[in-house]
């Protein structure tokens, strides 16, 4: 456990490299993408809040963090029904509110000064009113960067066209391919084929690309939770593209420590090895799972993501200075290099 005490203080840590430093988040949805749907208006309590209904506004706080698996084990008993229903309702009372009130209020509490917002398209959904949206909420703030996922109506043909004028329009930074949540199955060859024509729009358009890895661990999809595993990872050319892609979540999202430690770092370090392009980053995982990656692999190659709203910014940022200040490192250069020298190398550049 970490107490509330020793969270402040590594918030405090966090608030001292930012005074040279830029931190910044690379993975971040600004809306809720597993059941999608979700419309939002201004909220008139505050001003950039919006909401999709009544419900009151509340700032997010600081909390001990207690990463005892008891009560998700606990969880897992119940059956699928009641599982799926519970998430359905915990996601959407996650996403009432968004805009940038709402990541402002987590970026003071978390001590970041960018995020990558990253959107994503069920399989057959629709890019433009979210662009859009996106655009309106959060388009005049450089503390907002956007990236773009393809909608899996766009030939393959097209992605590249696609691409420009979402460069055009938007000013996207970053390509967002999620195979689970758009339902690319990368184990067959239409699957393994989409994912190649995107990392030539990549190639084509240098914009950098983050892809999904993982087993989710819902059941709204069906098999597609399983269209993110790292095995299936190894049978793509990663280097038809020489911008970066990163494997988000390092291959290890919906898997056990065990799993973890005995199939999925090997994995994960063999194409890393193999490419010179690939890095990973480290949203929504919990300490164990970031101690693991840390001990594994390359501090060049890591970039710090949160996965919010789905997981707390400020949880997030505090489980990484926690696991790099318990590996017998020099955590606080490690720290700077993973929020803020990697990202501004890799993704930010001279954007």
């Amino acid at each position: 456990m970490i107490s509330l005490d020793e969270v402040k203080a590594y918030l405090d840590f966090v608030k001292e490299v930012k005074k040279d430093y830029n931190v910044i988040d690379m993975h971040v949805h600004p809306y809720e993408m597993m059941l999608g749907g979700i419309k939002y208006i201004q909220n008139s309590q505050y001003e950039g809040l919006y909401s999709t209904n009544g419900s009151k506004y509340e700032c997010p706080v600081l909390s001990y963090i207690n990463e005892d698996r008891e009560m998700e084990r606990k969880y897992q008993t119940f059956s699928s029904k009641i599982i799926e229903k519970t998430a359905i309702l915990s996601l959407r009372r996650t996403y009432h509110h968004t805009g940038p009130k709402v990541f402002y209020d987590h970026m003071c509490l978390s001590g970041i000064d960018k995020i990558l917002l990253l959107p994503v398209f069920g399989p057959d959904e629709s890019d433009a009113t979210v662009m859009e949206e996106m655009k309106y909420m959060f388009g005049n703030d450089e503390r907002f960067l956007i990236g773009y996922c393809v909608p899996n109506a766009i030939n393959n043909n097209d992605i590249v066209n696609n691409i420009k004028y979402n460069i055009d329009k938007y000013n996207i930074i970053a390509i967002k391919i999620h195979p689970n949540r758009t339902a690319i199955d990368i184990s067959t060859e239409n699957g393994k084929d989409r994912i190649e024509h995107l990392l030539e729009a990549s190639r084509d358009t240098n914009l950098c690309v983050i892809i999904h890895s993982g087993v989710s661990k819902n059941s709204f999809n069906g098999e597609s939770n399983l269209y993110s595993k790292i095995t299936d990872f190894l049978d793509i050319n990663w280097n038809i593209t020489k911008e970066p892609v990163v494997i988000a979540h390092a291959g290890v999202y919906g898997h056990n420590i065990n799993d973890i430690n005995e199939s999925i770092m090997p994995n994960v370090k063999k194409l890393l090895n193999k490419y010179d392009n690939l890095l990973i980053d480290i949203a929504g995982l919990n300490i164990e799972s970031i101690s693991v990656i840390i001990k594994n692999i390359d501090v060049d190659r890591i970039l710090f993501g949160s996965d919010a709203l789905y997981y707390y910014q400020w949880k997030a940022i505090v489980s990484l200075v926690h696991s790099l200040k318990n590996s017998n490192r020099n955590y606080e250069e490690d720290f700077i290099r993973i929020v803020s020298k990697n990202p501004e190398k890799y993704i930010i550049k001279n954007k």
